[in-house]
Parts: structure tokens; C-alpha cells; sequence
């Protein structure tokens, strides 16, 4: 159970931009970890982007099998994401989300 990525993002109306990112691709190759960071940005704004404004929902990847995009989005459009792979569990990872959008204000 890993989160290897978190994105915190502003969802604007169909379009969305990421306002900070961390990531741990220590599973990953040398020669990987960039194209995988930019996949991982990529799911995180456009999974923002398709998500109505105070909702939350997971998403799983078909492009990287074992991995699943938690989003949650508020009202006011800021939105915050995680990939986690499958095994992490939901409530926690929306937990972490919350938090997170809370002290980003």
C-alpha cells in the first residue's frame, strides 16, 4: 500500500491546473520517472477536470495497471488528488485529501 502521487489542482470549467505536486517513483526506473510523472500529472487534471465541482470518486488507470486516481473536488473548484495503487484503501486516501485541501487554503 503506496500513494505515489498527489496533485493539488484548480479545476477550472473544463480545463484544470495544477497548483502543486509531489511524487515518490522510487518503484520506478531511472529512465522511466519521467514519462511516469507526466502521466501522473496528466490522470490528475484530467480526472479533475471531468469531476462535477463537490464530488469525489476513484478512478481506476488502464494505462497503469494496479493503480487507482482518488479525486475530490469542492465546491469552489479546488480539488486534490492522489494515486495510490489498488490496495490502498479509499476512506484513508479521501481522508488524506481532505486534509490536505484544508491546509492548502
Amino acid at each position: 500500500m503506496q500513494i505515489i502521487h498527489l496533485a493539488v489542482v484548480r479545476a477550472a470549467d473544463g480545463d484544470a491546473v495544477v497548483l502543486g505536486q509531489a511524487s515518490d517513483l522510487a518503484a520506478f526506473g531511472f529512465f522511466e520517472r519521467p514519462t511516469v510523472r507526466q502521466m501522473l500529472q496528466f490522470f490528475a487534471k484530467t480526472v479533475c477536470g471531468r469531476v462535477d465541482r463537490g464530488s469525489r470518486v476513484s478512478v481506476d488507470q488502464e494505462e497503469m495497471e494496479g493503480y487507482r486516481v482518488h479525486a475530490h473536488v469542492r465546491a469552489d473548484g479546488l480539488a486534490c488528488t492522489a494515486t495510490c495503487d489498488a490496495e490502498y484503501p479509499a476512506r484513508a486516501a479521501f481522508a488524506l485529501l481532505a486534509q490536505v485541501l484544508g491546509e492548502f487554503e
